[in-house]
C-alpha cells in the first residue's frame, strides 16, 4: 500500500512538472491581468483563445490598425508567412484566413483563424486560435496570439 502511495505521489509530481514546464515553454504572461489564478484556469481549462472587445485578458483585445482593411489583410498574410505557419485556406474577398500552427514540443497542430474587418479608424483584426487535441492548451494559443501580434506589429511599424 505504501509503495502504491509513493508511486501515485511521484506520478502526480511528474504531471505537475510537465504542466509547469509546458507553461514555461509557452512563456505565457502568468502575472499579468486578470491575475495568475484566472490565467491558470484559462490555460488549464480551455483549448481556445478568441479576441473579444472588453476582454479581461489584455492580449485578447482585437487588434486595431490604421490601415484600410485590404492593406491590413495583406499584412496579416505576410505576418503569418513570416511566422512560418501553413495557410490552409484564405478568402481574400471576405478577408478571412485559416492557418495551421505546430506546437514546438510535441508537434500538435493548432488552428489560427483571422478575420479583418473595417473599423472607424482603419481595420479591426479578430482572431480565433484553437487546439485540435485536448481540453487544455497550456497557454499554447495565447503564445500563438502573442507571437502573431508581435510579428504583425513589427511589419506595420517598419
Amino acid at each position: 500500500m505504501r509503495r502504491l502511495l509513493i508511486l501515485l505521489i511521484l506520478l502526480a509530481l511528474i504531471g505537475l512538472g510537465l504542466v509547469a514546464a509546458t507553461l514555461a515553454m509557452n512563456q505565457v504572461p502568468l502575472q499579468a491581468e486578470p491575475g495568475t489564478a484566472e490565467r491558470l484556469r484559462a490555460y488549464l481549462g480551455n483549448n481556445r483563445v478568441e479576441t473579444v472587445q472588453g476582454s479581461r485578458f489584455p492580449e485578447r483585445e482585437p487588434i486595431l490598425l490604421r490601415l484600410p482593411p485590404d492593406a491590413a489583410y495583406e499584412e496579416v498574410r505576410e505576418a503569418i508567412r513570416d511566422l512560418g505557419w501553413d495557410v490552409l485556406a484564405e478568402h481574400a474577398p471576405s478577408r478571412k484566413l485559416h492557418a495551421e500552427v505546430r506546437t514546438p514540443l510535441l508537434g500538435f497542430r493548432d488552428d489560427f483563424r483571422v478575420r479583418v474587418e473595417p473599423a472607424p479608424s482603419g481595420s479591426r483584426i479578430q482572431i480565433h486560435a484553437s487546439s485540435r487535441v485536448g481540453q487544455a492548451d497550456f497557454g499554447a494559443n495565447t503564445r500563438h496570439l502573442l507571437d502573431f501580434k508581435q510579428v504583425l506589429g513589427q511589419r506595420v511599424r517598419d
